[in-house]
């Protein structure tokens, strides 16, 4: 069964009206963790603006961050923590939200094999897409927060428009047109940043073992 193409992953599936969620579909169950960080960095820097602050950002639990005003950002590489695998230009950008969500941090190690954080919810088992991480910059803290989630646990095929991945990346698109979405891919030697904006101008791979794809 495909996520984002099955009435399981429909978005038009909670109706919210007068701060009232209705579920449409029985099936579908909510649970706010995968938003909660970042719903709570976007409430913290309307009281910063409320009181005059407007430089800087709000950090909560380092990886959900709302930007009031900075020039550039760095996202960590996945695989190599003492390092960076891109630079981001958010020169004249103020206000916006980021995320992260990957394996390599939280996770538990058993018999040689390791177990993240991420779960497949069908299977109870951590997701296993080859995604390494999603970080994506976006005009609400909540909803970055929980597409990262769900852009990890999105399976992709290059080449392929239809898959999950490429699917949900353009519904997140078509919600905020000016987002930034940047996944980190790996399948052996297959290495691919997969993004839907343009290197030179919004973004600098720093790792020469991967290649940019563009959605």
């Amino acid at each position: 069964i495909s996520l984002v193409n099955s009435d399981i992953f429909n978005l038009n599936s909670v109706l919210i009206d007068d701060n009232i969620a209705t579920k449409l579909n029985p099936k579908i169950k909510l649970d706010f963790g995968g938003m909660l960080k970042g719903y709570a960095s976007e409430k913290a820097k309307d009281i910063l603006n409320k009181n005059g602050y407007f430089n800087g950002y709000v950090n909560v639990g380092g990886s959900s961050l709302t930007l009031l005003e900075i020039n550039s950002l760095f996202v960590r590489h996945p695989e190599h923590n003492a390092s960076n695998i891109l630079f981001v230009n958010t020169v004249g950008q103020k206000n916006i939200s980021l995320s992260t969500s990957g394996t390599y941090e939280r996770y538990y190690e058993y018999e040689n094999k390791t177990y993240h954080h991420i779960l497949n919810a069908k299977t109870g088992n951590p997701a296993n897409t080859n995604i390494l991480c999603a970080t994506m910059f976006g005009k609400d803290g909540a909803f970055c927060d929980a597409m990262t989630t769900a852009l990890i646990l999105s399976s992709f095929e290059k080449d392929n428009d239809n898959c999950e991945l490429v699917n949900l990346i353009n519904k997140i698109i078509s919600y905020d047109s000016n987002c930034q979405i940047y996944v980190v891919y790996n399948e052996g030697e297959n290495k691919l940043l997969i993004t839907n904006k343009e290197q030179g101008i919004n973004f600098t791979l720093l790792d020469t073992s991967y290649s940019v794809y563009k959605v």
